[in-house]
């Protein structure tokens, strides 16, 4: 062994590391002191690791951050504590992390949540991290924020807690149910320039859509968040146009899910760009919806 990788160049011990387990590397190191000054050298070198296609468990990564130079952020699977995350960040300077049950511990939630990194965050706010979230003084200044409101959490409670009202965020996005969308509407934070609220079920009062519209926002996904029936004899469904009629403002681009086709027409005739694809139509007007796009 000893003989066979002392004659083998740099770059060829370089190959072998790519595809070598992380344990199998440093077992390697063992050999002798020549062998690991070299694997030492080449591992500065590597920058792809089949080891870690999958991924890299929690425990490996200030090895990997301190002996290795991937340029690029690996996949991490467990639950990072504070000690660990700083570990990853300063090492892979990460552009955005995920905070749920599974990538962080509550002290790490509460760390991320009350020190701003200047990263992108995705949280899932559930019922495991409910208390935690509540009683953190949240500061939160990001280009991007993702929020999943489970466990039947609603949108409006959600929001509530992250005081996003008093945050500086630039596109937000938000999953779950709400229940009221005006409330949702003065919880906005500060600094928004797009903003999609994917809702389980919407609420028959469509009296808030004319605030949201009027935001001026660079892009504006409402999905299912105010109920409308199926016909085209549902209040709703000429409630939602209606309001989208006495705005005075409108947003650059638009999509909605329903989206009316009176209402379609009117956005387009104020130079607002329709989103058809993260849009959704009903059956009974589809057909014109569709003829109507392709014709234009």
């Amino acid at each position: 062994m000893d003989l066979y990788m002392d004659l083998l160049p740099n770059d060829a011990i370089g190959v072998i590391l790519g595809f070598l387990s992380i344990g199998d590397v440093y077992s390697l190191k063992k050999v002798n002191f020549s062998l690991l000054e070299r694997v030492r050298l080449c591992q500065k070198d590597t920058r792809y690791l089949m080891d870690i296609f999958w991924g890299v468990n929690v425990k490996n990564i200030n090895l990997i951050g301190r002996d290795y130079s991937l340029p690029y952020e690996p996949i991490v699977f467990g639950s990072m504590t504070v000690k660990t995350f700083r570990k990853f960040y300063r090492h892979f300077h990460p552009k955005s992390f995920t905070i749920n049950g599974f990538t962080s511990t509550l002290n790490l939630t509460k760390h991320l949540l009350r020190n701003n990194l200047g990263m992108d965050i995705v949280i899932h706010v559930d019922q495991k991290n409910l208390f935690i979230v509540n009683r953190t003084n949240v500061s939160l200044y990001a280009e991007h924020l993702t929020i999943y409101s489970e466990d039947k959490i609603p949108i409006d409670i959600s929001m509530q807690i992250l005081k996003l009202m008093n945050q500086r965020i630039k596109h937000l996005r938000i999953h779950g149910e709400v229940n009221d969308m005006q409330f949702v509407f003065n919880m906005l934070p500060k600094c928004l320039q797009s903003l999609e609220i994917y809702s389980k079920s919407g609420v028959h009062d469509v009296r808030s859509l004319l605030r949201f519209v009027e935001l001026q926002l660079h892009n504006l996904i409402l999905f299912q968040c105010y109920e409308v029936c199926s016909h085209s004899e549902c209040v709703n469904y000429h409630a939602i146009t209606s309001q989208i009629k006495k705005c005075s403002k409108f947003p650059r681009k638009i999509a909605m899910a329903p989206f009316p086709f009176d209402a379609i027409k009117w956005c387009e005739k104020h130079g607002v760009c329709i989103d058809i694809q993260k849009s959704a139509f009903f059956d009974f007007e589809f057909n014109d919806v569709m003829n109507h796009f392709n014709n234009t």
